[in-house]
């Protein structure tokens, strides 16, 4: 408090939780995984996520229908401002709701694409396309619904956010963040690499699962 400025502790405190989610996102991902999905219609092939992913998990898509639910709703009531007499529209709506078959898709670049317009019933692949999006191939023919399992940037800390991590990591982020201000006044890389190694090995054994159990009849 006395040697460091509240501006040069923030920045450490985002460095140490980019380095805790980095090794969080190495051991089970599935723990910072969010999902998105979504519809492209007969031709669409570009896939635009709402923020920046860091890692991309697992893409699946499908054109098959297994289920269709057709719903009434009241969308067009609301901010309606013609007059009831002789108004033709109708109070109410109709939604279809449709659940697709999805599969997972294999993850390529685009230099691997020979054939780059190429239409077929089902999709195979996806790559990315700039920081923001995908795009899945081959085009689609059919209306195909795709989920989109993904890791997303982190977002730096104000002075007045909380950690993004679980209760029990806060105390490795304080740890780093002794570390490094400690470290900035008489830089000492072994001694780093000793306390990053040793933060890195604990967060590991939180989050590595048991090995898989096996069953063995006995036998004479």
């Amino acid at each position: 408090h006395i040697n460091y400025s509240d501006a040069e502790i923030l920045l450490v405190i985002n460095a140490g939780v980019r380095f805790i989610r980095r090794t969080i996102a190495d051991i089970q991902p599935e723990i910072l995984m969010s999902e998105y999905k979504g519809i492209l219609q007969s031709g669409e092939d570009l896939i635009q996520l709402p923020k920046r992913p860091l890692t991309i998990i697992e893409v699946t898509a499908g054109d098959k229908i297994i289920s269709s639910v057709e719903t009434d709703n009241s969308e067009k009531i609301f901010n309606n401002t013609n007059l009831i007499y002789d108004n033709l529209t109708p109070i109410y709506t109709k939604h279809e709701e449709k659940t697709f078959a999805e599969f997972q898709l294999q993850e390529t670049n685009l230099q691997h694409l020979r054939n780059k317009n190429l239409q077929g019933e089902h999709a195979k692949y996806f790559y990315r396309v700039g920081l923001q999006s995908l795009k899945i191939f081959p085009v689609p023919k059919n209306e195909t619904a795709y989920t989109v399992w993904k890791i997303d940037d982190f977002e730096e800390l104000n002075f007045e956010d909380e950690t993004p991590l679980l209760n029990d990591f806060d105390d490795f982020l304080i740890e780093f963040a002794t570390m490094r201000l400690s470290i900035d006044n008489e830089y000492d890389a072994t001694q780093e690499q000793q306390i990053l190694a040793a933060i890195q090995s604990q967060i590991a054994q939180i989050l590595t699962p048991p090995p898989t159990s096996a069953q063995v009849k006995s036998y004479w």
